[in-house]
């Protein structure tokens, strides 16, 4: 019979407990889109307590949804997620709803799906939006390459009637299906569109309203 080596055992225990269940990694690993888990600048570190991002729930319920904004992931609503207004008030879940804009807060892990899935610790619920589809009629520059005006034919039905402008700034989130981020420069004519803006709309016609995100399809 061999001798037992102690000291083999205890370094290959130690080998197994060093490598990452491969359900889930750090959030620093995942790259390749404009929503990585976290938008980090070259030479800076990840927080290793949590991470914060804002944004449009895209689609979804009060136990898991899609956001897109400053990064674009799978959000699930855990047991013990705090979920407040801007005043620091509880809310139910019922206020995570399409068209909400979120900040949420979670922690360095994330599953490896696509887009990344992660767990919420909290969310600030900071408003809404409402969702408007249809096809882009025509792009206007009004200041610079950020600013402009964006004429949507809202379900394609060639009614000005519910058809709207969007007043694009540099608050406006710009992406396409798979997240990857976009500028007014990249929103052409007869392009498809998922458009979230504002509550409030002027009463010309057609309606003028901030975008808040713009998901070209």
């Amino acid at each position: 019979m061999k001798k037992w080596n102690k000291g083999l055992a205890i370094a290959s225990i130690m080998a197994v407990l060093s490598v990452p269940f491969a359900g889930a990694v750090a959030a620093e690993t995942i790259q390749g889109h404009v929503v990585s888990s976290h938008p980090v600048e070259e030479g800076s570190t990840l927080p290793e307590e949590h991470v914060t991002s804002q944004g449009i729930i895209e689609s979804g319920n009060g136990s898991k949804f899609v956001l897109r904004g400053q990064q674009y992931l799978h959000i699930n609503v855990q047991d013990n997620t705090v979920i407040v207004n801007e005043k620091g008030q509880t809310v139910s879940k019922d206020a995570l709803k399409e068209g909400a804009i979120v900040e949420v807060q979670f922690g360095p892990i994330m599953l490896m799906t696509f887009p990344g899935t992660v767990g919420a610790e909290k969310i600030v619920v900071k408003g809404e939006t409402t969702a408007k589809e249809g096809k882009v009629l025509s792009v206007t520059k009004t200041e610079g390459d950020v600013n402009g005006r964006v004429h949507v034919d809202v379900d394609n039905d060639g009614n000005i009637n519910n058809d709207v402008v969007l007043n694009i700034s540099k608050e406006t989130y710009i992406m396409d299906k798979q997240g990857v981020a976009l500028k007014l420069a990249d929103l052409k004519e007869g392009q498809k569109v998922k458009a979230f803006h504002s509550l409030a709309m002027t009463f010309s016609l057609p309606g003028q309203s901030h975008a808040s995100l713009i998901i070209v399809e």
